[in-house]
């Protein structure tokens, strides 16, 4: 698995985006599947459901459009299915949790919680003065549904950054009001705000 070759495979199997409108596409045995579909396959396998995904039936010869195997649990959409273990394999692909590729330049829109310049992601979700990019909101998904910590987002706010007033950044909800919770560096987005932000993420670049 690789991210396709120019020419090769020309489009997302999953949402029918060309390479054109897409950051990143990464490619299978006759498939391919976009940054931004990783990213609402993992959302749909923690949560049980998706903007435009479901979790495919666990029958026997459902194989995983990626790998071949019959692993569950895999996320589906056009036919196309993938599994656990390849969406793992596709996050390290696109970059999740590794640092930003280019240093901001003053008065460019950066991710809140990792920095990366709004051109090293595929996608930045506005807030009232923050940003989140589609490789935090991954890493916010596994915080909220796991408990996961990451490089840039974890469940807890540092010591150092509490306060008795806290607020999800986005839509200013305090926190004892909401469900979930991940951190970043003085930034916060809850758990409703997060399934907004993988809506976005899944959504058609204009």
């Amino acid at each position: 698995m690789d991210e396709a070759r120019l020419g090769a495979i020309d489009h997302c199997y999953f949402c029918g985006k060309p390479n054109t409108k897409v950051s990143k596409l990464i490619a299978g045995p006759g498939v391919a599947i976009c940054d931004g579909c990783v990213t609402e396959a993992w959302f749909t396998l923690i949560k049980g459901y998706g903007p435009s995904m479901q979790i495919a039936p666990g029958k026997t010869g459902s194989r995983c459009s990626f790998c071949s195997l019959e692993r569950t649990p895999q996320a589906t959409r056009k036919g196309a299915r993938i599994c656990s273990d390849c969406i793992e394999l596709c996050k390290r692909i696109i970059g999740q949790g590794s640092p930003p590729k280019t240093e901001p330049t003053s008065g460019e829109r950066t991710c809140s919680f990792c920095a990366r310049p709004q051109e090293a992601a595929s996608k930045l979700v506005a807030g009232p003065g923050v940003h989140i990019c589609n490789f935090c909101v991954i890493d916010a998904v596994a915080v909220v549904e796991q408990g996961a910590t990451t490089n840039h987002v974890s469940a807890e706010a540092l010591e150092d950054e509490t306060d008795d007033d806290e607020a999800c950044s986005f839509c200013g909800k305090p926190v004892a009001e909401v469900a979930s919770v991940a951190y970043g560096p003085r930034v916060r987005i809850c758990d409703e705000c997060l399934d907004l932000c993988v809506e976005i993420t899944a959504e058609e670049p204009v």
